[in-house]
C-alpha cells in the first residue's frame, strides 16, 4: 500500500492512523472502524517512530523531520532531537503515567525507567525496550552497552540543556531513560506459589511508598507483594526510580489471599510486638500495611490473623509506611 500515516484527533487525544498491514507486522493498536475501512488507532502510538519500507516519517509531510539522524555501524542510528515538540519524543515528556499504563490494554502499555542501573536490571529481567534517551556524552561510553543490549530500538539524544527541557529535570546519574513495553501481569496463585513470606499494600497511594517497599522487600527476603485494588499502579515512573529495578526482581500481583495468615501492622490495644516469637514460627506469613493517614481499613483489621506493632520509645508510635515496611520485613523474614 502506498500511503502514508497521518494523524487523527479522537476525543482530544492525538492518535497515529496506520494501514492494518503496518499494525499486523508490529503487533500494536486496537481496531477502529471509519468509513467502512478497518483502521487501528493505539493511543501512544504518536509517541513510537513509524517506520514505512524502512524510513521514518511522521504525518503526510515527510520533508521536514523534527530530529536530525548520526548514522552508526548496522545499529539503529544516534536520533538528535532538534524540535522538543515532536511527536516521537512525548514518550519522555508529555505522556502521563495513565497514558503510559494504557489501562484499557495493559499489555501494549508502557513503562519508563531512569538511569542505567534500572534499566540493565529490567534488560536482565526480559522487559522489551522500545527507546532510549540519553545524554550525548554517553553515548560512546557507558552508554554503548546499554544501546548493544536494546538492539534495533531508537535511541533519542542531545544537549544536556534540550534534554533538561524536555523532562524537566536534569540527567544527571540517571543519564539514560528507557521506555520498556510493560510486562504481562501474573496471577496470583503464580505470584505466591512458593512464598513464605508476602507484602499486603492497602491503599498507598504514594508511589514514592510503593517503590521503597518493594526496595526494602527484595533486599529483605520478601518473597512476593500483593497489592489491594485502591493501591497506586508500581510500574508508576517514580515507583519504578525509588525501587531501583526491585519491581523486575520481585514478583507481584493485585490482592488475594491464598493460605497465608495475615500480620497487620496497627496500633490497637491487644497487638503483638514485632518481635514475639509466635510470628517468627509461622510458616507462611503476609505483612498488611496500609495507608499513612487511617492504616488498615476495618474490614482487612477483621481479616488479620494478628494485629501488631513496632515497639517504639520517645513517645512515637508509627513511622512511615516505607520505613515501617523495611523494619517488619527484616523482622519477620523466614
Amino acid at each position: 500500500m502506498g500511503y502514508y500515516p497521518f494523524f487523527a484527533t479522537i476525543n482530544e487525544a492525538i492518535c497515529v492512523i496506520v494501514p492494518v498491514s503496518y499494525i499486523q507486522k508490529y503487533h500494536i493498536g486496537v481496531p477502529l472502524s471509519i468509513s467502512n475501512h478497518e483502521l487501528f488507532v493505539h493511543p501512544i502510538a504518536s509517541a513510537l517512530p513509524l517506520r514505512y519500507n524502512g524510513a521514518v516519517r511522521y504525518g503526510r509531510r515527510t520533508e521536514k523531520t523534527p530530529v536530525r539522524r548520526r548514522e552508526g555501524d548496522g545499529a539503529m542510528p544516534i536520533i538528535e532531537i532538534q524540535d522538543l515538540s515532536a511527536p516521537e519524543t512525548a514518550l519522555f515528556s508529555r505522556l502521563t503515567d495513565a497514558q503510559l499504563r494504557s489501562v484499557q490494554e495493559p499489555e501494549k502499555g508502557i513503562l519508563i525507567a531512569e538511569g542505567p542501573k534500572v534499566t540493565h536490571t529490567g534488560l536482565d529481567a526480559g522487559c522489551e525496550p522500545v527507546a532510549l534517551l540519553m545524554r550525548r556524552k554517553f553515548l560512546d561510553g557507558l552508554g554503548a552497552e546499554i544501546i548493544r543490549r536494546c538492539g534495533d530500538i531508537p535511541v533519542y539524544t542531545g544537549s544536556d540543556d534540550a534534554l533538561a527541557e524536555l523532562t524537566g529535570f536534569r540527567l544527571q546519574r540517571s543519564w539514560v531513560l528507557c521506555a520498556f513495553r510493560r510486562p504481562a501481569p501474573q496471577s496470583v496463585e503464580t505470584v505466591i506459589r512458593d512464598a513464605r513470606r508476602v507484602a499486603l499494600l492497602e491503599g498507598i497511594t504514594e508511589p514514592s511508598n510503593v517503590g521503597a517497599i518493594f526496595r526494602s522487600a527484595a533486599a529483605l527476603g520478601t518473597d512476593a507483594v500483593l497489592l489491594s485494588p485502591t493501591c497506586c499502579d508500581p510500574l508508576h515512573r517514580r515507583a519504578v526510580r525509588v525501587c531501583m529495578g526491585a519491581i523486575f526482581q520481585i514478583p507481584w500481583a493485585r490482592l488475594k489471599n491464598a493460605g497465608f495468615q495475615i500480620a497487620g501492622l496497627a496500633l490497637r490495644e491487644g497487638c503483638l510486638a514485632l518481635d514475639d516469637p509466635r510470628l517468627s514460627g509461622i510458616p507462611r506469613l503476609a505483612v498488611a500495611l496500609g495507608t499513612e493517614d487511617t492504616g488498615l481499613s476495618e474490614e482487612t483489621i477483621r481479616q488479620c490473623d494478628h494485629l501488631v506493632k513496632i515497639p517504639m520509645s520517645g513517645g512515637i508510635d508509627s513511622l512511615n509506611v516505607a520505613a515501617a515496611a523495611a523494619v517488619a520485613f527484616w523482622q519477620l523474614r523466614p
